[in-house]
Parts: structure tokens; C-alpha cells; sequence
């Protein structure tokens, strides 16, 4: 069974929630963004600093990956892709970090 993949948005003890969209990745351009995020972001955390981490805390690091790659990329400009939708992969790809062996 296929489930469709909504917005949606995490309160963490900032001003203002971080909201999540999941990214519409329609050209090779913008998949090569994305596989790039990925590989920096498993560069940077191993699934043990993750596990150390609150909810909390794993959202301030994927509001500070997220800044880090928009200031690097500019995805909006040049992909038209939103800070949710990086925020999105970037929180995907640590869950998939925590689920590796």
C-alpha cells in the first residue's frame, strides 16, 4: 500500500514551528540537489549522535543543516524549491540514518 506524503509542521521551542513539505523532484537538476544533501548530511551525523539527541534537538539540527544548504545552494533561486521542502529531505535522510545498522 502506497501512502501519500503531506505537510506538515513541528513545534520545538523556537518563535515559530519548522514546517516540513515533501519535495517535488521533477528534473535531474533537482535531484542532483537532493543527493547532495543527502550525502552532506551523512557526512556530518552517525546514527549514535542521533540516538544522544532529543526531538528537540534533532530539530534544531535540521533547522541548522537546512540554513546551511540554503545559504550554500540557494534552492529557492535557483530550483525553486522551499526551505520546507529541504527540511523535509534533510529530516528524512536522519531518519534513515537511525535506521541503519
Amino acid at each position: 500500500m502506497q501512502t501519500e506524503l503531506k505537510a506538515f509542521s513541528v513545534e520545538y521551542g523556537a518563535k515559530r514551528p519548522l514546517t516540513f513539505r515533501p519535495p517535488n523532484i521533477d528534473t535531474l537538476e533537482k535531484q542532483f540537489l537532493f543527493d547532495g544533501m543527502d550525502e552532506y548530511v551523512s557526512k556530518r551525523v552517525t546514527k549514535k549522535q542521533l540516538e544522544s539527541l532529543s526531538d528537540e534537538s534533532v530539530y534544531r539540527l535540521v533547522e541548522k543543516f537546512a540554513i546551511e544548504v540554503c545559504k550554500a545552494e540557494s534552492p529557492t533561486k535557483n530550483y525553486g524549491i522551499k526551505k520546507a521542502e529541504v527540511r523535509y529531505a534533510i529530516l528524512y535522510r536522519l531518519q534513515e540514518i537511525m535506521k541503519s545498522e
